[in-house]
């Protein structure tokens, strides 16, 4: 007699369900929500997106301005590295493909007016002929479109490959270091001549003293060059060839006496700035890291407020810094000391200036904190502007500070025992 075939029961379905973030269990009555992928979760783990009411799991969860956002509905500025709602105004460079918030926008960036690309002031072009600033390629169309292209300023960091160190005594004593300065002026109400016109008579100025500025070395090679830059409606930008600080002196003394220079302004502007490379190897990675840790030293806000005539910004952004890191770089080269040049530090905290007191000044500054913070000073770890102050003032020094001493005890009452 045959048996019948065993009938399987399959197994009644489970009356709860498990959230996979914390493993509590509940009844099929109190079904869990769901995140966006299908995983069980329970209240207690779970927010909602204020934006597109997405479950979310706390963890993931974005706080910004007191509202609750999944990672979908924010953006993160590649600029300043701030979280914001994806329904804020946000902009994508071109060159690079960056989200950039519009703090950072009005800051850094421009919308190129023929091609609407976003991008860069470090990558923005101008030029005599209107008042706009274009990326490079439309920048160059617009050029070849006048009859009368600029003959004697460059476009921006044109003068990299053409200007190269020209030694001097002052250079060799100091290990190799060059100093490179970076002048940037407008033209002035007053002014009858082109920028370039401008730019052309200072160059003959300069050429025509070539031999006596470095002292008859190398008088093949260019000592100054001039560069458009976005940042200037209706300017330019004056490139020093990297130089001892005896040659700096004698090339500023030369430039800053040209009867032009009273067609141009540079400090009465927002837009124009005094900027002073050093050459990195010259320098030790714990002089470099002193030199960043003292100049964003909130003590020390007096001291390079009244050499600098300013004091952060966005061009030169101040942040205190610890000394075990202040080596490396930021992640934007608009920094008080920019660290982003392979070859160069750049301090970029001088306000622009036609007066040679001031120019001198900041160059003996830049000097006297590379001495001041080198092993042999004797200042150690003392970052702090008396110790500077009572450094630069030392005999071994008077000789090499006489502008910078003489600046500062006119901005500074308490300065005036340096004189």
């Amino acid at each position: 007699m045959t048996m019948p075939a065993e009938v399987m029961i399959p197994p009644e379905p489970a009356n709860d369900r498990t959230c996979s973030y914390c493993s509590m269990t509940a009844p099929a009555d109190r079904m869990l929500q769901e995140t966006s992928s299908g995983d069980p979760i329970c209240l207690e783990c779970a927010v909602t997106c204020e934006d597109c009411g997405a479950i979310v799991e706390n963890d993931d969860a974005i706080s910004v301005g007191g509202q609750i956002f999944c990672s979908d509905c924010t953006r993160t500025c590649d600029g300043c590295q701030r979280i914001f709602s994806a329904e804020n105004e946000y902009f994508r460079t071109t060159c690079d493909h960056l989200t950039i918030c519009e703090s950072c926008y009005d800051r850094y960036y421009f919308t190129c007016p023929d091609c609407d690309d976003v991008v860069h002031f470090d990558y923005g072009y101008s030029s005599d002929h209107d008042d706009c600033t274009r990326c490079e390629p439309c920048h160059d169309r617009h050029l070849s479109d006048q009859d009368d292209a600029l003959e004697n300023i460059g476009q921006y960091h044109s003068s990299r490959g053409v200007v190269v160190p020209i030694t001097s005594p002052a250079s060799k004593a100091a290990n190799g270091l060059y100093f490179g300065v970076e002048l940037e002026v407008e033209r002035g109400s007053n002014a009858h001549d082109s920028a370039d016109e401008i730019a052309g008579v200072i160059a003959d100025h300069v050429a025509e003293d070539r031999d006596s500025i470095t002292e008859g070395r190398n008088t093949n090679l260019p000592v100054l060059c001039f560069e458009e830059d976005g940042s200037l409606s209706d300017g330019f930008e004056m490139v020093s060839a990297p130089l001892g600080i005896d040659d700096q002196r004698r090339l500023w003394s030369r430039v800053l006496s040209c009867s032009v220079m009273r067609q141009l302004r540079s400090h009465d502007t927002s837009t124009c700035g005094l900027h002073i490379h050093l050459t990195r190897r010259a320098l030790t990675t714990i002089q470099i890291a002193k030199i960043v840790t003292f100049i964003n030293d909130p003590d020390n806000e007096t001291l390079i407020r009244a050499i600098a005539r300013r004091y952060d910004g966005g061009f030169c952004h101040i942040k205190a810094k610890r000394l075990a890191t202040a080596h490396n770089p930021e992640d934007s080269r608009y920094q008080a000391v920019n660290l982003w040049n392979s070859r160069t530090i750049e301090l970029r905290i001088f306000k622009g200036s036609l007066k040679l007191s001031a120019v001198l000044a900041a160059l003996e500054f830049a000097n006297a904190l590379v001495r001041f913070t080198a092993t042999c000073s004797g200042s150690g770890f003392n970052l702090k502007s008396a110790a500077f102050l009572s450094f630069v003032s030392s005999a071994s020094l008077r000789s090499d500070t006489k502008h910078l001493r003489a600046y500062l005890a006119q901005r500074l009452p308490s300065c005036q025992e340096i004189k």
